[in-house]
């Protein structure tokens, strides 16, 4: 299959890249600046004046849309919120734009999502897919993200959004950035420690979207994380263990004074459920926190 992939510079898709030319798939990538790979075809694109490199949809099957700018790296001001929307919804805009001007019909669009679709909120009752988005920015920004993804029904066969949760890996992402702080410190607990931290290892979110390449997996959201879904407190526990650092509690009042409108994702989180993507019968490699941490360090 011919993959024009997105947000290939980034954590996910640095990883996705090799898998899927082990797997048989040609790719093609979209990424600000050209990425040094011989083994794919980088094209330049840029989101805010509309442009596209010639070349990059020519002869496509199927996209991976994974763009999308890391919603905790700077403080929400009005411009970092517009910036965050254009890397999702303007992008998805764009692929779609060009993919009408081609007349192109594809087997896949997959897109990246948040499992912030509910909401930042705390609460014990997992989300299932079918459940009411939140009302929150985060909780928009998923939903107007999904809703730009669903335009492609007419283009692709099936459309598959993945509601990502925490990512974890030895490369990068926020647990690295967590662990990083636990250097010459400890492990610090945010506010109450009760939020839940869904999460799901770098090799079960790609092999998932291996899984959605080769399987009679339907169109449709689904939620990606594992089986063990801890909280804050507990998770801190776990990483200390392995940093061998204790825990202390930060209060919530000096979290939102340091962090603003953005300390939401530290302080609130809920569980969700994976079974709709298990059903069609994906496997996870990784289900426990302390054996995918081991793999992270």
């Amino acid at each position: 299959m011919n993959i024009l992939l997105t947000g290939a510079s980034g954590l996910v898709g640095t990883h996705l890249i090799p898998l899927l030319i082990a797997n048989g798939h040609r790719v093609k990538t979209l990424s600000r600046s050209r990425i040094s790979n011989p083994a794919i075809e980088s094209y330049l694109w840029n989101i805010n004046n509309g442009f596209v490199e010639e070349g990059a949809f020519e002869s496509i099957d199927a996209i991976i849309h994974l763009a999308g700018e890391n919603v905790g790296e700077k403080r929400w001001t009005d411009t970092q919120k517009r910036n965050l929307y254009s890397s999702r919804i303007e992008s998805s805009k764009l692929l779609k734009k060009y993919c009408e001007e081609k007349g192109l019909s594809l087997s896949h669009f997959i897109s990246a999502s948040g499992i912030s679709y509910y909401g930042t909120v705390t609460q014990r009752e997992p989300f299932v897919e079918s459940d009411k988005p939140g009302t929150d920015f985060l909780a928009q920004l998923s939903v107007d993200w999904e809703q730009a993804a669903d335009e492609f029904n007419k283009i692709a066969n099936k459309v598959i959004k993945l509601r990502i949760s925490m990512v974890l890996s030895k490369d990068g992402g926020a647990v690295q950035k967590i662990a990083n702080t636990m250097n010459f410190g400890p492990a610090v607990v945010m506010g109450s420690g009760a939020q839940w931290m869904p999460w799901i290892h770098i090799d079960d979110l790609n092999g998932i979207i291996l899984h959605a390449l080769s399987h009679s997996v339907p169109s449709g959201s689904y939620n990606m994380l594992s089986d063990e879904i801890p909280n804050n407190s507990m998770f801190m526990e776990e990483l200390g263990k392995l940093k061998k650092r204790p825990r202390i509690y930060l209060p919530k009042f000096l979290i939102k004074l340091i962090l603003g409108e953005m300390s939401c994702i530290l302080l609130e989180g809920s569980p969700a459920s994976n079974h709709k993507i298990k059903d069609t019968g994906y496997k996870f490699k990784y289900s426990y926190l302390s054996e995918a941490l081991k793999t992270c360090f």
